[in-house]
């Protein structure tokens, strides 16, 4: 009777650390497999919170470095198109200086103007046609670009206003020498402005890029970290996998020899 009941229990102690032990080997197998150290909140839940939190943090760095980069675009499409505005302004500073000329003839000063005029309308039409998106390149407003995670991580990029009216050119005409010399100033005038503009674009560009550097910097090592923390290793994962089925091999073994008692069996699986 006293033997019977030794048998069971040494049974029972073995059936347990069997189980104990598969089950351990498929944690560690499933972490082999998928790379994992943090698969579930027991494996560790402190590690998981710090985890999800930086997870949220790298999601939102994306977004803002996704926001600088369109940023960027509408700055460089909006330098574009104001470079093309200076190419017609060239054209039409060419015209004003040739229709300067006091012995022109009035026919030929009546083309010029006319041609000067096409140009005027060319130039009020790249500052209504300019776009990215929904969004007006050169209406004078102001554009705010989220750059970061946080609050107040913005940078504010002052967007020109392109028209012959905002140039100083409203009435302009070559209509005699005197009015096409008086054009000139005002053409020299509108070709200073639109640089001046364009370099200020060309500053708001640059801070945009250093923005999107450091968030693309900041996702490098706040991704590493995290890699760190919930990637598995594979040689302590594949030791303890290796460990399990020995155990396991060992408490099979144990469960073959029927004659055992209970407290061998628990000395030979804790050795």
């Amino acid at each position: 009777m006293e033997t019977s009941i030794g048998k069971g229990l040494g049974n029972r102690v073995s059936l347990r650390y069997l189980a104990t032990c598969n089950e351990r080997g498929k944690h560690s197998l499933a972490k082999i497999a998928s790379g994992e150290r943090i698969r579930r909140a027991p494996d560790d839940a402190a590690g998981l919170g710090i985890s999800e939190r930086m997870r949220a943090v790298i999601r939102s760095i994306d977004h803002a470095s996704r926001n600088t980069q369109q940023g960027i675009s509408l700055v460089s499409k909006t330098d574009g198109a104001l470079r093309e505005a200076s190419n017609v302004l060239g054209n039409m500073h060419e015209l004003a200086v040739e229709s300067a000329c006091q012995f022109l003839g009035e026919s030929d000063r009546v083309m010029l103007n006319q041609e000067f005029q096409d140009l005027a309308a060319q130039l009020d039409l790249i500052g209504e046609q300019s776009a990215l998106d929904d969004t007006p390149l050169l209406d004078g407003s102001s554009v705010e670009i989220q750059t970061g995670p946080d609050q107040g991580d913005t940078v504010i990029v002052d967007m020109p206003e392109l028209s012959v009216s905002a140039l100083g050119l409203g009435k302009s005409e070559l209509a005699s020498s005197g009015s096409a010399s008086e054009v000139l100033n005002h053409l020299d005038d509108a070709i200073v402005r639109v640089a001046q503009i364009r370099g200020d674009l060309g500053a708001s560009m640059s801070t945009l890029e250093i923005r999107h550097s450091a968030l693309l910097e900041s996702t490098s090592q706040l991704s590493s970290a995290e890699s760190r923390l919930t990637n598995a290793d594979y040689a302590v994962e594949a030791a303890d996998l290796a460990k399990q089925q020995i155990l396991a091999k060992g408490a099979e073994a144990i469960l073959s020899q029927s004659f055992i008692n209970s407290s061998d069996a628990k000395r030979l699986l804790d050795s």
